[in-house]
């Protein structure tokens, strides 16, 4: 009798979409070989850091963008794109919400992560003027809708929004902006996580209608005197350069290169200005719509981009290779169901941001709410050797060159249909592991490690 221990080659010739590969063990008898150089690859775990910056840019279109991206020219140049799309996990083709393509209700649903309609949905429609005093997203919904900022707030950190728009007040008033106010000092909701921070969740609000990126100077230059961990930014450049002068036009193209410069300028505050801020950032950045006014087709409007940047995201993958099988392309543009597998969408942003903050989901949200949406390779797993200790259990050991997240699978016969799961195990970048693998009452079994 013996025991076998053997790649899955076949299945990893096939299942070319998903970064992972598994390791059959066929265990027979008690008996003891010690094998080197298998690999099989986990789950990634999602990075940790202590700063998170989400973008959203008004009009960014995912078509137009990707148009950008493909020219071999150097007339509009967008290093700083480049940069996030090379450095990190990216798709031009995230969907924003199926029924809305307008600024406000979209951006609503990136900060609550819900839909617009429905029992879930956050129920804001309006969008051709800024929010009257005392109109929240609460007051229309008639329930108080949990955002990131609570999140973040209620658990202690600082929190920013800078807006482009007027009618950003529905989240935080100001002096000049007196209308809405949903998580401001009067309409936020209670702080009953550990000690209380107050009803006021955000700490630095600031709106200006400016172009030219005032926007991002006014959050860097608050970065830099009292740092946010968390801070919400919306730039308008291709908006309205888009109903101006046409998406895609000579204008609207520049007025990309202008939000580039201003990524430039981020990059730098990350990398060069705050210490404590690098290599322990995570830029997420998106947009609430592509071309509102005559778009040659539906992902013309409703197609936009979703990058990921910093520590541990896998440089330059695509975010619907990495979340096969729980994420796809939008079968069409725009959705006409929330229903079976979806594609990425705008509003998984902050649940995202939340998680690499190391905090659990909004509450009552439903956009990743399950905070699964991966943005990092597997880990590869080096298996050292397999010992059995005459008792009755294997021993797995070995080393993986990144953390994640490792499942023992287990069924009598390469005939069956179904594989049970027995074990879920964490390792870490550059520790050694080992599992234990119970041989069971079976005569035979077929084990194997892979990454769900």
């Amino acid at each position: 009798m013996n025991m076998d221990a053997v790649t899955n080659r076949k299945e990893n010739q096939m299942n070319t979409k998903r970064p992972q590969t598994s390791l059959w063990l066929h265990l027979l008898c008690p008996t003891a070989l010690l094998l080197g150089g298998l690999v099989t690859a986990a789950d990634p775990i999602v990075p940790q850091v202590q700063y998170a910056i989400v973008i959203s840019v008004d009009g960014l279109g995912g078509v137009y963008l990707s148009n950008l991206f493909a020219r071999v020219d150097n007339t509009y140049p967008i290093p700083n794109f480049k940069r996030l799309k090379n450095e990190g996990a990216s798709t031009l083709w995230a969907h924003i919400d199926n029924n809305n393509w307008e600024t406000l209700p979209n951006h609503a649903s990136i900060v609550t992560a819900r839909p617009q309609v429905g029992t879930n949905g956050h129920n804001w429609t309006i969008n051709s003027r800024d929010p009257y005093v005392g109109e929240t997203i609460h007051s229309v919904k008639g329930s108080y809708v949990a955002g990131v900022f609570d999140v973040a707030h209620d658990n202690g950190l600082r929190t920013g929004m800078y807006a482009n728009k007027t009618k950003f007040s529905l989240f935080d008033t100001n002096a000049s902006y007196p209308g809405g106010g949903s998580y401001n000092a009067i309409y936020g909701a209670v702080d009953t996580t550990g000690v209380d921070n107050g009803r006021d969740k955000i700490d630095n609000t600031y709106i200006n209608t400016a172009l030219g990126g005032i926007v991002v100077n006014t959050f860097i230059a608050q970065q830099k005197t009292n740092a946010m961990q968390y801070a919400f930014l919306h730039i308008n450049e291709p908006d309205s350069n888009g109903h101006s002068y046409g998406w895609g036009s000579a204008t609207w193209n520049s007025s990309v290169v202008t939000v580039d410069t201003m990524l430039g300028k981020i990059f730098k505050l990350i990398e060069q200005d705050i210490p404590a801020m690098t290599s322990n950032t995570i830029i997420i950045l998106t947009a609430d719509h592509g071309n509102q006014d005559n778009p040659p087709t539906g992902a013309h409007r409703y197609a936009v981009p979703f990058f990921v940047w910093g520590p541990g995201v896998a440089a330059g993958a695509d975010l619907y290779t990495l979340n096969a099988g729980t994420r796809r392309v939008a079968s069409s543009y725009p959705m006409t169901t929330y229903g079976g597998m979806q594609p990425i969408r705008n509003a998984e942003a902050n649940n995202l941001a939340l998680q690499v903050l190391g905090l659990g989901p909004i509450p009552g949200s439903t956009f990743n709410y399950a905070q699964e949406l991966k943005i990092a390779l597997p880990p590869t797993l080096v298996i050292a050797g397999i010992t059995y200790d005459g008792q009755g259990t294997f021993t797995i050991s070995g080393t993986a060159d990144r953390s994640g997240e490792v499942v023992l699978w287990t069924t009598p016969s390469l005939t069956a249909t179904a594989w049970t799961p027995i074990q879920t195990n964490n390792v870490s970048s550059g520790v050694p592991f080992s599992f234990p693998v119970p041989q069971g009452a079976d005569p035979q079994a077929f084990f194997r490690l892979t990454g769900q």
